[in-house]
């Protein structure tokens, strides 16, 4: 099946995460989590809901390396920003998991 690129979107949406991590993130609703906490959560159901789409078991390791990654991130001064080609993947990766999701007929705006 392999309609998804998992690993090359598990280093996009770590590259992003670095990179906001790194910004400065403005308008954070009063009372929700942190938006690191919340990028990590949807970040670890974006990686899980593509496994399962593809039938296959979540790979544990790869929010490891999102989070090992970003506590590596957060001491430094600057962040490289992700390439466009990684970008790019990303987002097409990204859109064909929606695309599966509104596939399957179920009312998945939740997920996405």
């Amino acid at each position: 099946m392999n309609r998804f690129n998992i690993p090359l979107v598990a280093e996009g949406l770590t590259a992003y995460a670095i990179e906001r991590q790194n910004g400065w993130e403005r308008h954070q609703p009063e009372g929700a989590p942190p938006w690191q906490a919340q990028r990590r959560l949807w970040t670890d159901a974006i990686l899980q809901g593509m496994a399962r789409l593809e039938e296959q078991v979540p790979d544990p390791k790869l929010m490891e390396q999102f989070d090992r990654e970003l506590e590596q991130a957060g001491g430094s001064a600057a962040a490289v920003p992700a390439s466009l080609q990684l970008q790019r993947g990303t987002i097409q990766n990204l859109r064909n998991f929606v695309t599966a999701l509104e596939d399957t007929g179920d009312d998945r705006r939740r997920q996405v």
